[in-house]
Parts: C-alpha cells; structure tokens; sequence
C-alpha cells in the first residue's frame, strides 16, 4: 500500500513537472530561444538543481530572484550574443529540488550551492547576475569564493542594510496570512494587478507582455511550490535574527566613498555589510591601504572631522561616549 502511494505521489509530480515544462517552453520560444537542461548535484545534504543553458562563449551565471525561476531573464538572454548562460533555478523554484536552510547560516548555503553548481557544470570561474534576492547569492559566492567570480551584475537590489526596505510580499509571506497565500493559486486578474504593482503597468497596457508569460507563471503558480519554499526559506532565515552586524569601513581620503555614508550604515545596523571582510581586515591593519590606512576596530568609522593641518578627517570612536561631543557634524569649508 505504501508502495502504490509513493508510486502515485511520483506519477502527480512527474505529470505537474511536465505541465510546468510545457508552458516554460513556450515561454521561451516566444523569444526565440532553446535552451538545454540538465540537473546537477549540490550542497550538503546534496540536492538537485535544475540549469539551463543557452548560447556560447564566456560563461555567466543567472540566479533568480522571487520574480520567477531561472526562465524569468528570458528577455534579457534574447539580447545577448557571444556568452554561455547558464540559467538556474534556484532551490524550491522550477524544477529544482528545495533546501534546508536551517542546517547552516544562510551566507555559509548559499555560497556552497553556488560554488558547487559551478563544479558540476565545469566552470572554475564566472560572471555572475543576480536578480532581486539573486544578488545576495551572488555577493555570497564573491565574498567567500572571489576566485570563482569574473564580474558581478546585480539586477534590481543590492547589499541589504537598514535603509532597504523588506519587500511588501516579502513580509506578507513571512507572516501568518502567507500560510494561505501559499495555498492560493494565481489567477490572470491576479498577477496582472501584481505586475502593475511592481511597475509594469505601462508594459500590460502596450501590450509588450507577451501571453507566453503569463501562461507560463500561472502555470508556475499551479504546477510547482515555489512559494511553499520560499516561505519556508523567509522565516528560516528571520528566526535566526537575520543577518549578523557587520563592519563598515571607509579610507580617510577616498573620495568617492564618503565617510558620511559609512557612518550612516553604521548606524543603521548594517545587516552581514562586510560580514566577510577579516582577509581585507588584516591585510590592512598595519597601514597598508591607499590613501591613509583602514582602522580595525569594529566600532570605528572615518566620518568627517575639520583638521585644520591637514583639512582631512580623523577618526571617530563612535562607541566611546567621551569622543562623541567632539564628532559634530561638518558645518562644510
């Protein structure tokens, strides 16, 4: 008896999975793309991820973010020439399989799922886009693997400090209610008002949507548990508290990267911000940095200060009730 329910319980899956595959095809064909694909092994526990490939040259990776699986950069791949797109879905998206997220810290899995997916498909190094969430797999996989990213593009976010926002789904999701969201397939209405939302209004009403994707995210919707897994992922990750305090540190004459801004982050609780920085930490420690030198301790930012002698800054021990009377805002000069 258990046999035959497992047997069913695979058949279902395998029938949604081909419902899904279909309406991604034509999703793609409606830019005029093929890809192949191929699953591959990765992380620990492993799990099987799903990675389509279009095209020829110079590798890049895509990870999408909560917009759609590896099929949502379509428009983009049609625009590309000359490179090897190497399309992912990430864990609990498409056609991959979900992930425990408990078992390490985020930053340590994903890193990990990134690298290893590279291993298996043969390439030692790189570019990586990111889209949305994307961008912080792909600012992981820098941080903790450098070696194995040529160039970074992130696409619509960035670094998560205090001043970004949670995305409105994001934390409807991760609430009580997202129990029911999760239940509740789309519906044609639905996702237009959705995509309107998130600024594509004018897109729907000059009908530069095609009806490829809407079919094929409807179909996303109903045939796969994307958002099961992704819920799942959400509150996993704000149980832990997040992402840990990071450091913030700023040159005493770059003047690009002002030191406003630093202490700005600093104060803002910068989440995993230079989380990952030790190596740069002690290569710099003794003075070595361009131009004056990078300050180790945790709690010292570079925010400006009038020196007379040298019309620079000095530092500022922010954590040192003493120092803050005399680290006044510039009045400018």
């Amino acid at each position: 008896m258990v046999a035959s329910d497992n047997l069913q319980a695979g058949t279902a899956a395998s029938t949604r999975a081909e419902r899904y595959r279909r309406a991604e095809r034509a999703f793609w064909r409606s830019y005029d793309l093929a890809p192949a694909e191929r699953f591959v092994d990765a992380g620990s526990p492993s799990v099987r991820l799903r990675v389509q490939e279009v095209g020829s040259g110079e590798p890049v990776l895509f990870v999408n973010g909560t917009g759609g699986p590896g099929a949502y950069f379509a428009p983009l791949l049609a625009e590309l020439r000359g490179f090897r797109c190497l399309v992912l879905d990430r864990p609990g998206w498409g056609l991959s399989d979900p992930v425990d997220y408990s078992r390490a810290a985020y930053r340590t899995v994903v890193a990990e799922l990134l690298r290893d997916a590279l291993d298996a498909l043969g390439v030692d190094r790189a570019c990586v886009v990111g889209g949305s969430i994307g961008n912080l797999w792909a600012l992981r996989l820098a941080q903790t693997h450098p070696a194995r990213v040529e160039r970074l593009v992130l696409l619509g976010g960035g670094p998560l400090t205090a001043d970004v926002g949670v995305p409105p789904f994001i934390r409807l999701l991760r609430s009580p209610l997202g129990r029911i969201i999760v239940r509740v397939p789309e519906n044609p209405r639905l996702l237009g008002r959705q995509l309107a939302g998130l600024g594509h209004a004018a897109s729907i009403d000059a009908g530069r949507i095609p009806p490829a994707f809407i079919d094929w995210h409807l179909a996303m919707s109903r045939e796969t548990d994307w958002a099961r897994h992704e819920r799942s992922m959400v509150r996993t990750v704000v149980a832990r508290g997040g992402y840990a305090p990071g450091f913030v540190l700023a040159g005493r004459r770059d003047r690009r990267h002002q030191a406003t801004h630093a202490h700005g982050l600093r104060h803002g609780r910068p989440r995993r911000v230079g989380r990952d920085l030790a190596t740069v930490r002690r290569r710099h420690a003794r003075g070595r940095a361009g131009g004056g030198g990078w300050r180790r301790a945790p709690g010292l930012v570079r925010r400006p200060q009038p020196d007379r002698r040298t019309r620079g800054t000095v530092p500022c021990r922010l954590n040192d009730p003493r120092r803050r009377a005399s680290c006044a805002e510039p009045t400018g000069h």
